[in-house]
């Protein structure tokens, strides 16, 4: 009996140490003094996943546009990948929760700016929040979506209304993309360059969407986050609570990316 109660207690200590191999302990405790530390254990949404990416009618067609968007952005595709599964596998799961999202987006997409602001407004009264409502299938603020429709048309010279939109799936994929692409050009201005930079960590990307600039400027967090490195406060770069779920999902991910891949192939 002694001896299976320490096989078990083995066998679970190689799969801690394997999950967090990427993580610090001094990130790891970050993590957990989060307050949403404990949605990361909220399962990977396989029903969300297989009703918009894997449906037999598209055969991958959206996760695939998804896959060329991170490349045309230059960003890692699973990046915007877990962080549209993220929201939706810890945020947006309960029926409850898809309702309230879905009307909000009913008001916002029906009445325009008026619209949003009057969710604000809810928002701030209901729930005490300070009124950053988010939208669309990737739960984008609208000024986040304002401000990155420029950088889309930039990259995407013919880009429809529907990949300029907050409320349609291929409008969030390009927003979620240049969002990301407008973090990392911060971060490689304050010295985060080549192997250095966030472009091809998913975990990190995803970490800096939802953390967003609400509190300090992706520049400014990049300088503080490099000025730690350099005092050995830090060893890289650090990823949230949100970010830490991706990573906990990176088996599921992958998979589902590289499928797309063969399946376009």
């Amino acid at each position: 009996m002694k001896l299976l109660t320490l096989s078990i207690l083995f066998l679970s200590a190689l799969v801690a140490t394997e999950l967090t191999a990427d993580v610090s302990r001094k990130n790891m405790r970050e993590i957990q003094r989060d307050n949403f530390y404990y949605r990361v254990d909220k399962t990977f949404n396989v029903a969300f996943c297989r009703r918009h990416f894997e449906s037999d009618k598209d055969q991958y067609e959206l996760l695939n546009y998804l896959i060329d968007t991170a490349e045309l952005f230059d960003v890692a595709p699973e990046g915007i990948f877990g962080s549209i599964m993220a929201e939706h596998s810890m945020n947006q799961r309960s029926q409850f929760k898809q309702k309230g999202e879905l009307g909000m987006n009913l008001i916002g997409r029906n009445f325009g700016r008026k619209g949003e602001d009057l969710v604000n407004q809810l928002n701030v009264y209901f729930r005490g929040s300070d009124g950053a409502a988010s939208f669309g299938p990737g739960q984008i603020q609208p000024a986040i979506a304002e401000a990155m429709q420029p950088r889309v048309k930039e990259m995407r010279k013919d880009a429809s209304e529907e990949e300029l939109s907050k409320y349609t799936w291929k409008g969030a994929i390009n927003l979620i993309a240049a969002y990301m692409d407008y973090a990392c050009e911060a971060y490689e201005e304050a010295g985060f360059v080549g192997d250095d930079s966030p472009r091809k960590n998913p975990y990190v990307l995803c970490t800096l969407m939802n953390i967003g600039e609400k509190n300090l400027s992706f520049y400014d967090r990049a300088v503080e986050t490099r000025e730690l490195i350099d005092q050995g406060e830090r060893e890289d770069l650090w990823m949230n609570y949100f970010g830490y779920w991706v990573y906990r999902n990176k088996h599921i991910i992958t998979k589902k990316i590289e499928k797309a891949k063969k399946v376009a192939s």
